[in-house]
C-alpha cells in the first residue's frame, strides 16, 4: 500500500508555486483596501487573511495549472510507450 505524504512534506514540496499570484493578490488588495478605500493596518490585513483563506485554493490550482504548462509536456505515445515496458 502506498504511504501518503504528510502535509509537511506536501507543503514544502509545493510551497515555490504559490508565492507570485498571492504576492499579486496582496498587492492588489492592499491598494484597493489602503488607497482607495481608506481603512487602516488591522482592517487591511484582516481583508488579506480573509481572501487568503477564500482563494488560497483556487490560488494553488491557479499556481499547479501554470506550472503544468511550462514544464510537463503532452506525450501521445505514453500509453503504448508504457505498455511495451512491461
Amino acid at each position: 500500500m502506498r504511504q501518503r505524504p504528510t502535509f509537511a512534506k506536501f507543503f514544502r514540496k509545493n510551497l515555490n508555486r504559490l508565492p507570485a499570484y498571492t504576492v499579486a493578490l496582496f498587492v492588489a488588495t492592499y491598494l484597493v483596501a489602503a488607497l482607495v478605500l481608506g481603512l487602516g493596518m488591522w482592517p487591511t490585513i484582516g481583508l488579506l487573511a480573509g481572501l487568503l483563506v477564500v482563494l488560497g485554493p483556487y490560488i494553488f490550482r491557479l499556481s499547479r495549472i501554470t506550472y503544468l504548462n511550462f514544464f510537463v509536456h503532452y506525450d501521445p505515445e505514453a500509453v503504448s510507450k508504457a505498455s511495451n515496458k512491461r
